[in-house]
């Protein structure tokens, strides 16, 4: 799935897909309830003025991250959630359960001036 704008926010509920490249310039970007299929999918959320919110929609999901922003804050909040690295407004990291269950998420979301949430 592929979702781009220029002026405007993205915002998806209870989606569904194994992989996700989502864009824009001036808005947010926002998905809620987001559904994991299967054992590999993928996020890509990018946004210039905006933030980027991800929230799952299940339990039981192994999920990898590298969240980026330049003025904004970066949060995780995910059960068995570790960081990999935390410097500034960088995250990297992954849940204890990545790789190991049948349904894992790889996250990449970045943003120059807006915060960025994964839960």
């Amino acid at each position: 799935m592929v979702l781009e704008t220029v002026n405007g926010n993205i915002n998806l509920k209870y989606a569904s897909f194994e992989e996700g490249n989502f864009s824009t310039v001036n808005g947010g970007i926002f998905i809620h309830g987001l559904k994991v299929d299967s054992q590999n999918s993928s996020l890509k959320a990018e946004t210039i003025n905006g933030s980027v919110k991800i929230e799952l929609g299940e339990e039981n999901v192994g999920v990898y991250y590298k969240l980026k922003t330049v003025a904004g804050k970066c949060s995780v909040n995910l059960p068995e959630a570790f960081y990999e690295t935390k410097k500034g407004n960088y995250l990297k990291g992954s849940t204890k359960n990545y790789t190991k269950g049948e349904k894992n998420l790889e996250v990449h979301a970045d943003s120059i001036s807006g915060n960025i949430t994964l839960e």
